[in-house]
Protein backbone atom coordinates (compact mmCIF):
# COMPACT_ATOMS: atom_id res chain seq x y z
CA UNK A 1 0.00 0.00 0.00
CA UNK A 2 1.49 3.26 -0.57
CA UNK A 3 1.15 6.00 1.56
CA UNK A 4 1.56 9.74 1.82
CA UNK A 5 3.27 11.52 4.67
CA UNK A 6 1.40 14.82 6.49
CA UNK A 7 2.15 17.47 9.24
CA UNK A 8 -0.52 18.05 11.45
CA UNK A 9 -0.64 21.45 13.59
CA UNK A 10 -3.03 22.24 16.53
CA UNK A 11 -3.12 26.21 16.84
CA UNK A 12 -4.24 27.99 19.85
CA UNK A 13 -6.07 26.58 22.99
CA UNK A 14 -5.86 22.91 21.01
CA UNK A 15 -2.38 22.79 21.63
CA UNK A 16 -2.64 23.21 25.31
CA UNK A 17 -5.96 21.22 25.04
CA UNK A 18 -4.49 18.27 23.48
CA UNK A 19 -0.83 18.23 24.77
CA UNK A 20 0.44 18.38 21.41
CA UNK A 21 1.92 21.00 18.98
CA UNK A 22 2.04 18.85 16.00
CA UNK A 23 2.53 15.69 15.03
CA UNK A 24 3.69 14.04 11.55
CA UNK A 25 1.22 10.81 10.40
CA UNK A 26 1.50 8.64 7.41
CA UNK A 27 -1.60 7.85 5.88
CA UNK A 28 -3.02 5.85 2.94
CA UNK A 29 -2.61 7.39 -0.89
CA UNK A 30 -6.37 8.98 -1.73
CA UNK A 31 -6.93 9.78 1.96
CA UNK A 32 -9.14 13.02 2.85
CA UNK A 33 -9.88 15.48 5.77
CA UNK A 34 -12.24 12.93 6.94
CA UNK A 35 -9.51 10.00 7.28
CA UNK A 36 -6.96 12.06 8.82
CA UNK A 37 -9.98 13.16 11.42
CA UNK A 38 -10.79 9.13 11.95
CA UNK A 39 -6.94 8.56 12.56
CA UNK A 40 -6.59 11.23 14.80
CA UNK A 41 -9.36 10.29 16.95
CA UNK A 42 -7.61 6.97 17.47
CA UNK A 43 -4.41 8.64 18.76
CA UNK A 44 -5.44 11.27 20.84
CA UNK A 45 -8.99 10.57 22.45
CA UNK A 46 -9.46 13.99 23.31
CA UNK A 47 -9.53 15.48 19.57
CA UNK A 48 -13.32 15.76 19.20
CA UNK A 49 -13.80 17.64 15.78
CA UNK A 50 -16.47 17.00 13.92
CA UNK A 51 -16.60 16.83 10.32
CA UNK A 52 -19.73 17.16 9.63
CA UNK A 53 -20.63 20.25 11.94
CA UNK A 54 -17.07 21.67 12.16
CA UNK A 55 -16.25 24.05 15.59
CA UNK A 56 -12.64 25.63 14.08
CA UNK A 57 -10.93 25.83 10.51
CA UNK A 58 -8.67 23.74 8.87
CA UNK A 59 -6.21 25.44 6.76
CA UNK A 60 -4.37 23.32 4.08
CA UNK A 61 -0.82 24.51 3.15
CA UNK A 62 0.58 22.97 0.38
CA UNK A 63 3.45 25.25 0.08
CA UNK A 64 2.85 27.74 -2.60
CA UNK A 65 -0.78 27.81 -1.64
CA UNK A 66 -3.14 27.81 1.61
CA UNK A 67 -6.51 27.19 1.91
CA UNK A 68 -9.47 26.20 3.95
CA UNK A 69 -10.59 23.26 3.76
CA UNK A 70 -13.72 20.66 3.42
CA UNK A 71 -13.89 16.89 4.58
CA UNK A 72 -13.83 15.18 1.19
CA UNK A 73 -10.63 17.09 -0.48
CA UNK A 74 -8.13 14.87 -0.45
CA UNK A 75 -4.11 14.92 1.05
CA UNK A 76 -1.05 15.01 -0.57
CA UNK A 77 2.35 14.34 0.41
CA UNK A 78 3.99 16.87 2.40
CA UNK A 79 0.69 18.64 3.47
CA UNK A 80 0.67 20.90 6.25
CA UNK A 81 -2.79 20.61 8.26
CA UNK A 82 -3.35 23.23 10.66
CA UNK A 83 -6.66 22.69 12.82
CA UNK A 84 -7.53 26.84 13.86
CA UNK A 85 -9.92 26.81 16.77
CA UNK A 86 -11.77 30.51 16.89
CA UNK A 87 -10.73 33.48 18.80
CA UNK A 88 -11.61 33.56 22.17
CA UNK A 89 -11.31 36.73 24.53
CA UNK A 90 -13.19 40.28 24.52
Amino acid sequence: MELIKVKIRFTSYLKSELGIKELVLQLPLESTLNDLVKELRKIIPAFKYNVKNPEYLVLLDRGSSKEIIRSNIKLSEGDIIEFIPPAVGG
